[in-house]
């Protein structure tokens, strides 16, 4: 009787130990995609702000120009 219930602890430890251990491949996972998520947006936040950098140098040079342009002018 005693062996049935060794069977049955070490049943049910090897199924709890295959759920902690699911349960943190998928945590793992879980954690990774995030990761990978916050990088895209990093990634993203820094090519707009690259972008309205740009624009903004774009424009000021535009309103030099246009400033030359008059001032020759006259």
């Amino acid at each position: 009787m005693g062996s049935i219930n060794a069977q049955k602890d070490r049943m049910h430890f090897m199924i709890v130990k295959g759920a902690a251990l699911g349960k943190a491949r998928f945590l793992e996972g879980r954690r990774r995609r995030l990761s990978a998520a916050c990088d895209t947006m990093n990634s993203i936040g820094f090519l707009e702000e690259l972008s309205l950098w740009a624009s903004s140098k774009a424009l000021e040079s535009s309103g030099h120009l246009k400033k030359e342009a008059t001032a020759s002018k006259w």
